[in-house]
């Protein structure tokens, strides 16, 4: 009995070995078919065909790896394909195919761009995808077909550069024109901010600085300052004013529709776009008596008197006249007025200079000036900005403020007590004479488009509307730093 049932094992184990000899060639044949499958380029089938082969060897893992490849070569779902290869980790080389399929599906994104259609922001999308594949490509070296690849995307990517190059020359020149047309139609803020969006382009550096000439012109009334307050004229016709409140010098927030302004000793001038004039602060000496003027088109003031340019040239002036600085009435053909401490200024239309008033400094002494285009006036020293950017002054000059001989590449000038500010083309400013409050620290000053000078401080407007000022405080009259005055 006993050996019989020795016999019948021995006999299941021979049978057991042949099935297993058997299952293992059917298995090892099954796996060879979906090997074969895979290098024909058939991944799904092989994919299953693994799938089918259960545990044998490496089967699951082949599985996964042929639909990653069918994932990318049959569906183009490569997100997908580098999903499947990162969960086989190091098995085989599927760390490269994740890399591989990473590149393809940044080439696919570029490849999605159409050079001639697609919008800036596509092109721009497209172009980085080419950039990342390359990036991919390369560091795969010989891998598959990286190469090729690599080369191709070289290409594609050159043609999407080739229509940005272009469009973006386009917008260049677009840009311009509309930037000149601004500027030829004198709104040289838009213009300016057109010119920097090209700074690089064709003659647009300079011309940025031909628009802040041509502001400095333009904004010369913006602001004013008195020696212990200063006063600005927003974008609306309304007027702002800091500093000291004695006399009610300040007391322009119910002031409208006003085109320019002036500040004397202690009282504030507005020149109405209308033409009139009004005026608030000390009259004492009847220097805001400014009611019936009509036909105004510029103001200035003085320490106690207030002058006023008509439209036919003539000049009017009340107020204070012990020194004869109102003495006005013959004046003809006048383009510009300034008035000084007892002083006052009239630039004429050939460029020449006409002054009356206190010239015991020969702060009047003008009569030698020729081609100014604009003129300033301090306490007791009078300044002219020629025509090609240079700068003459004349009267006291105890603290070398009219040490201004050097100067070049001026656009606009103002004058303080015993201080001369310059505006330089390039929109730095320069100052010379007296900084004993610090009146004179502005040459950190950048992008500046108007200046005004006041007894012992100094006032900037910058092209975005802000304001900004160096020296005397004491009266709060450099409180501007909230102002925006072109907005």
């Amino acid at each position: 009995m006993k050996r019989t049932l020795c016999l019948l094992l021995a006999l299941a184990l021979l049978l057991g070995a042949a099935f297993a000899e058997e299952t293992d060639t059917a298995n090892a044949a099954a796996y060879a078919q979906a090997e074969q499958l895979m290098r024909d380029g058939r991944y799904s089938e092989a994919s299953a065909r693994f799938e089918a082969l259960g545990a044998y060897a490496d089967a699951a893992q082949m599985a996964v790896y042929c639909k990653g490849l069918s994932a990318a070569e049959d569906l183009l779902l490569y997100d997908t394909a580098v999903e499947l290869f990162l969960s086989l980790s190091d098995f085989r080389d599927s760390a490269r195919q994740a890399e591989y399929y990473q590149a393809r599906g940044q080439e696919a994104a570029g490849d999605a761009v159409n050079a001639a259609t697609a919008s800036d922001q596509a092109l721009s999308d497209g172009r980085e995808a080419y950039a990342r594949a390359q990036a991919l490509y390369a560091g795969l070296e010989d891998f598959r077909d990286s190469p090729q690849r690599l080369a191709e995307c070289q290409r594609k990517s050159g043609v999407l550069d080739a229509e940005i190059a272009q469009r973006t020359e386009e917008w260049k020149e677009s840009t311009y024109q509309r930037a000149v047309q601004l500027q030829k139609s004198g709104k040289y803020l838009d213009a300016m901010a057109l010119y920097r969006l090209i700074p690089e382009y064709k003659d647009s550096a300079e011309r940025v600085d031909d628009c802040r000439a041509g502001l400095a012109d333009s904004l010369r009334f913006v602001m004013a300052a008195g020696p212990r307050h200063t006063v600005g004229l927003r974008k609306n016709g309304s007027v702002v004013a800091v500093g000291s409140k004695r006399y009610l010098r300040c007391n322009t927030a119910g002031w409208k529709g006003i085109a320019a302004v002036a500040a004397g000793w202690a009282h504030t001038v507005g020149l109405r776009k209308s033409g009139t004039v009004v005026a608030v602060g000390d009259n004492s000496q009847k220097q805001c008596a400014t009611r019936g003027w009509s036909g105004i088109t510029a103001v200035a003031a003085g320490d106690y008197h207030t002058v006023g340019l008509r439209k036919n040239g003539t000049v009017v002036a009340v107020g204070w006249n012990n020194e004869k600085q109102c003495s006005t009435g013959k004046w003809r053909n006048i383009a510009a007025i300034a008035a000084g401490g007892c002083h006052t200024v009239g630039l004429r239309k050939n460029g020449t200079v006409a002054a009356v008033g206190w010239n015991d400094q020969k702060q009047c002494a003008t009569g030698s000036w020729k081609n100014i285009a604009a003129i300033a006036a301090g306490w007791k020293h009078t300044v002219g900005l020629r025509k090609d950017g240079t700068v003459v002054a004349t009267g006291w000059n105890a603290k070398k403020q009219c040490a201004t001989g050097s100067w070049k590449n001026i656009i606009a000038i103002a004058a303080g007590r015993a201080h001369t500010v310059g505006l330089r083309r390039d929109g730095t400013v320069i100052a010379a004479g007296s900084n004993d409050c610090g009146q004179c620290d502005v040459q950190g000053w950048t992008d500046i488009v108007a200046v005004a000078a006041g007894w012992d401080h100094t006032i900037g407007l910058k092209s975005d509307g802000t304001v900004v000022a160096a020296g005397d405080n004491t009266s709060g009259q450099c409180n501007v730093g909230k102002w925006n005055l072109l907005k």
